[in-house]
């Protein structure tokens, strides 16, 4: 019996050694990485072959290669289809080099988003414009309702994981924004909601913005007109009474643009002097804050600044200025 005992401790030993070397040899097998899937791969496998096409066609194919993460939205086929169209191009090969890389680029965040990192407001892309082409253009993401890029884009098939970053796809080609794009109001976009006023204000005294030229435009809020038709009363600005000389909202609007040339925050400076597309100037101050002053005395501040856009850049302002009241000049 004692032998028996004896024989079945040590084969109980035997198996515990050679199962604690099952599970070291388990161990010390390496896991199998599984590659991840590059940019190019995933367009093609994933059916978003013009938006390859064009990356490869300028050569963008071999900058996203890791050096960097990034995040990228991309159109259907569907809708690079309906951008070209839309722009009276017949093919990829028509639209000039230049224009198409900020097209793409302007698909592209060089950081990292899913889409529970974005929040209503403005973002930098890495399309370029602005003096000397060297200024980030702006995109505007509403998200109040889903997920809504400069009024025109939403994400269809959200955070696609790649090698070097994240992409969406979306059902609209994502244009280069111009200042109309933030505070025009049209059937085809919608603005960012706190221009309603101005854009309104634009869409009917004016003016147009070149898309040629380039402009730093004062936007004023919705509370700040609120606060100036209850300071004057709505209706004296649709007045044609000579008592309220140059207080009219195509004045008013005038007064708030400077044109052909591209203002950004870095370029203003304390005591500056800037005299609008109106005739009359501002007084531009640096404080802690930047402050502008019209001709009457009544001050503005920047509230945002330096929304980038093709033709120019747009600061929003928490008071509307005004010309001179009296419209004599003194």
């Amino acid at each position: 019996m004692y032998f028996i005992i004896k024989n079945l401790s040590f084969a109980s030993l035997v198996l515990v050694i050679g199962f604690g070397f099952l599970a070291c040899d388990s161990d010390s097998d390496p896991e199998v990485e599984q590659e991840p899937i590059s940019l190019m791969d995933f367009l093609i496998i994933n059916g978003y072959d013009s938006f390859a096409e064009a990356i490869e066609k300028i050569g963008l194919d071999s900058e996203l290669n890791g050096e960097f993460e990034y995040t990228m939205f991309v159109p259907t086929n569907a809708a690079f289809k309906k951008f070209l169209a839309d722009n009276d191009f017949e093919s990829l090969d028509e639209i000039p080099e230049e224009l198409l890389t900020k097209i793409l680029m302007n698909h592209l965040l060089e950081e990292v988003k899913r889409t529970s990192d974005f929040s209503t407001g403005y973002i930098q892309t890495m399309a370029k414009a602005g003096t000397n082409n060297n200024e980030n253009l702006s995109l505007y993401v509403n998200k109040e309702n889903g997920l809504l890029f400069n009024g025109v884009s939403t994400i269809e098939s959200p955070n696609n994981e790649i090698g070097s970053g994240i992409v969406h796809g979306v059902h609209q080609v994502i244009d280069l924004p111009f200042i109309h794009t933030f505070i025009y109001p049209g059937d085809e976009h919608e603005d960012d909601p706190q221009f309603d006023a101005f854009s309104n204000v634009i869409f009917w005294n004016g003016p147009r913005f070149d898309e040629n030229s380039s402009y730093t435009v004062f936007a004023p809020i919705n509370d700040a007109f609120a606060a100036l038709y209850n300071e004057y009363g709505e209706e004296e600005f649709y007045s044609e009474d000579p008592e309220y000389g140059s207080i009219t909202l195509m004045n008013i609007v005038g007064y708030h643009i400077i044109s052909k040339v591209n203002l950004r925050s870095e370029n203003l400076i304390d005591g500056m002097t800037v005299t609008t597309v109106q005739g009359e100037d501002l007084i531009i101050n640096l404080n802690g804050e930047v402050t502008l002053t019209d001709v009457n005395g009544r001050k503005s501040t920047i509230i945002t600044k330096d929304i980038q856009a093709v033709n120019g850049v747009i600061h929003a302002v928490d008071m509307v200025l005004l010309p001179d009241i009296n419209g004599d000049g003194e």
